[in-house]
């Protein structure tokens, strides 16, 4: 007998609105799924599934396919879906408006916000883009509250970032992040400076502290 499915993951696109360095589908050729693709993995899904089914939308960046991740929450969040799923984004939150946000907070989503740290971090990355991630949870917490309780965040931490772990990270935990998922990249087969070992080692010792 086939062992039941615990969850799913569809990437909906390969495609990015951003380019980061350390990302695996860099480089990639752009694809997307087909919308019957989809609708096949979660029939499959809840045919096999046991219990409270999980499915995680990613990419590239799923927001790029917004009207297909639209029709599927739709459909997840349908009284005959059934046994409701547990519904994860990972998304670096550039592209979250305010339909998108409301159809999350409906079907109880975790946003998995990709977002390497306030300040510094996060502008390496995307210029401009932490101040508009810092509004993106000051709203969470006050307009979107079941978002918010779901919310975890994924830090990158790069040779570029390192020596800024404490103030991107520790802005964060101001901002009442109460998850938060540190993603070392240093997989290009290079040793690592020992410079960047050792801020690392005080950056992740003044968080415990903190």
């Amino acid at each position: 007998m086939d062992a039941p499915l615990r969850g799913v993951t569809l990437a909906l696109t390969s495609a990015c609105n951003l380019a980061c360095g350390y990302c695996y589908q860099r480089g990639t050729p752009s694809r997307t799924l087909a919308a019957a693709s989809a609708h096949r993995a979660l029939d499959h899904l809840f045919r096999r599934s046991a219990g409270r089914p999980a499915v995680e939308f990613s990419g590239g960046e799923p927001l790029l396919e917004r009207r297909l991740l639209l029709e599927l929450l739709e459909r997840l969040c349908a009284p005959e879906a059934g046994r409701a799923a547990e519904v994860v984004v990972t998304t670096n939150g550039l592209l979250l408006d305010e339909e998108l946000l409301e159809r999350l907070e409906e079907a109880r989503a975790v946003i998995a916000l990709s977002f390497d740290g306030a300040g510094a971090a996060q502008d390496l990355r995307s210029p401009g883009s932490a101040v508009f991630l810092e509004r993106l949870l000051q709203r969470l917490r006050t307009d979107f509250p079941r978002c918010w309780e779901r919310l975890r965040v994924h830090a990158v931490v790069t040779r570029r970032t390192a020596a800024l772990l404490v103030t991107g990270v520790g802005r964060l935990l101001d901002l009442g992040v109460n998850e938060i998922r540190l993603q070392p990249a240093f997989g290009d087969g290079e040793a690592v400076d020992p410079s960047v070992r050792e801020a690392l080692d005080a950056g992740m010792e003044a968080l415990a502290e903190i």
